[in-house]
């Protein structure tokens, strides 16, 4: 009703549908999915009579309209981009104490809207009432708030002065800063931590407030109190039901990573779950084809879309409301990525969370599993896939919530480069490892997903054994393992590729400052390691097997590595020193 003021109850779930008047107001009609219940008979003939200019009139009866609407925390609304309301309020709940990944539906969010009462750390004013920031009810410091970003626009403001220092970023998390004018856009992802006694902590949006003490900038309240996806129908014909191919969002990616790589952190900005495969299939203009998120436990998985149009990991990850991932910019020099959201990525109620795709016939999967958590790596072969760290690949990403996690990191490499998933042309060793918590943690590897590959062997440099893999095997180490683990194999079962060269393997790699891991699948005669400008080093050799050299000593940065293997042949690598 035009009139009501609508509640969306904690946990809550509601589908919108479109019905109505059709054809300039001429003949009934109606969307209702087949799955849902009949509604009531002959509702379409009613009237709602409102007051307008002191007088009482009536319209005809219209569905899905109200005057505001908040959402509790958990309430979820498919295709609210059918809603027509007046402004839309949202609680969201968070854990004090640790970084969180967050975003918001809301357009007119800025970075100093994020308080909460002192007294009780819950935003539990009265509902559909402004809020804006007043002394003695709110504090900066308690709830204190610290936030963070990717992006290179952000400034630390000075109290008492006029000097902005700006953020020094790294290519991960930037200092953390305070000014209250940077924008939260809907459809973008950001990081902030909250430290208060009071356990959970409830924000609501929006607020009312017009300045911030501590701002830079003016505050843009665009479109306050407006779901972004609202935008997905066009309302300025009332009379005739336009909806629109997407909504877009600009974001800013990442300063440059290591392999050269610019990431995106994404939000969900639907009141439902988003498809994250959807999206990302559905800006394969922008994006590369993977994404990565962060998980209960703090590690961090990843998914890619292989040469086959088949994704690699066993379920589809759907964002939740609020929450955020990472997805690989295309163009590694755009300055600004734009990304569109379309009505269909939106996760219905009845859809399943995720099945297992046809590429896991075909993928190996390796489980690290400890006491803090799990991971998992993916390795998978392709007529068309590079042994190099190529675009088909999932480089290792950490840290991504910013928050230190003791949940094991399982990795094979590509080329020199660590990465989770793992698309190989014809590789046979394939370097294995995992990062752990601490010397102390055990750590249980389990192999499924055998029938990818042909003749699956583990090689243990250590001892110079080998063991045939079987469905489900598993393997316990002690801490972290770089070095010592390697998978072999005759390439992918189902590619019909055969390895052919006699050509030694040899992978080169860096994992730990100042060691370099120098393996192949035939003998090592010796290794030399070159700067760039050609001069020799003389790195300690810490240990050594018949395939793996492991050296230490090694200057940060790009080297030359030399080898002889198998029948004496020589091969030369180039590798990033970490």
């Amino acid at each position: 009703m035009l009139f009501s003021n609508v509640i969306m109850p904690k946990d809550s779930k509601a589908e919108l549908y479109m019905a109505g008047y059709a054809n300039g107001g001429v003949g009934w009609d109606s969307k209702r999915p087949t799955y849902m219940e009949l509604p009531t008979e002959n509702i379409q003939y009613d009237l709602m009579a409102y007051e307008k200019d002191n007088a009482l009139t009536t319209q005809r009866y219209r569905v899905n309209i109200c005057r505001d609407i908040h959402f509790e925390p958990g309430a979820q609304m498919l295709h609210a981009e059918e809603l027509l309301y007046n402004k839309a309020w949202t609680d969201v709940e968070v854990a004090p104490g640790q970084w969180t990944l967050v975003s918001t539906p809301l357009q007119g969010v800025v970075a100093g809207d994020w308080y909460a009462p002192t007294a009780t750390g819950q935003q539990a004013t009265e509902y559909f009432k402004d809020i804006t920031f007043a002394d003695g009810i709110y504090n900066r410091l308690n709830p204190a708030v610290y936030q963070r970003s990717w992006s290179d626009g952000a400034t630390i403001v000075e109290q008492g002065g006029t000097n902005n220092t700006p953020v020094s970023f790294t290519t991960e998390w930037s200092s953390v800063y305070n000014d209250a004018s940077v924008p939260y856009s809907a459809g973008a992802g950001f990081s902030f931590k909250a430290v208060s006694d009071k356990n959970p902590l409830l924000f609501r949006f929006p607020k009312a407030d017009n300045s911030y003490d501590v701002s830079t900038d003016p505050l843009s309240r665009d479109n306050a109190g407006k779901l972004l996806v609202s935008s997905l129908i066009d309302r300025s014909n009332p009379y005739v039901y336009n909806p629109q191919t997407d909504v877009k969002v600009t974001l800013k990616p990442s300063p440059a990573a290591e392999n050269g790589a610019r990431y995106l952190m994404v939000g969900n900005p639907f009141m439902i779950s988003l498809d994250v495969r959807q999206f990302v299939e559905g800006n394969s203009d922008v994006l590369v084809q993977k994404y990565w998120y962060v998980t209960a436990d703090g590690s961090t998985q990843a998914d890619v879309l292989g040469d086959d149009d088949d994704w690699t990991a066993a379920d589809a990850y759907q964002a939740a409301p609020y929450s955020a991932f990472y997805v690989e910019a295309a163009d590694p020099n755009a300055a600004d990525v734009e990304v569109k959201f379309t009505a269909d990525m939106q996760v219905a109620f009845t859809q399943a969370r995720g099945t297992a795709s046809a590429s896991q016939a075909r993928a190996l999967q390796i489980e690290a599993a400890g006491s803090h958590g799990s991971s998992q790596a993916l390795l998978s072969y392709s007529a068309q896939a590079d042994n190099a760290c190529a675009g088909e690949d999932a480089v290792l990403l950490s840290n991504l919530s910013g928050n230190a996690t003791a949940a094991p990191q399982v990795y094979t490499v590509a080329g020199n480069t660590a990465v989770s998933v793992n698309w190989l042309k014809d590789a046979q060793q394939i370097p294995l490892g995992v990062f752990a918590a601490t010397e102390d943690d055990e750590v249980t590897l389990t192999f499924t997903g055998l029938g990818a590959l042909r003749s699956p062997r583990l090689y243990d440099a250590e001892l110079n054994t080998e063991t045939l893999l079987s469905e489900g095997y598993q393997l316990t180490v002690k801490g972290s393992s770089h070095g010592r683990y390697f998978l072999r194999s005759l390439g992918g079962a189902l590619t019909g590729l055969t390895p052919t060269t006699t050509d030694p393997e040899l992978t080169v790699y860096s994992v730990r400052p100042g060691e370099l891991i120098v393996s192949s699948n035939a003998t090592l005669q010796s290794v030399q390691v070159f700067t760039a400008d050609g001069r020799r080093l003389s790195p300690v050799v810490q240990s050594q097997s018949n395939c793996v050299w492991r050296l230490s000593g090694v200057d940060k940065g790009v080297v030359l590595i030399k080898a002889t293997a198998g029948n004496r042949q020589q091969v030369v690598r180039k590798a990033m020193v970490k």
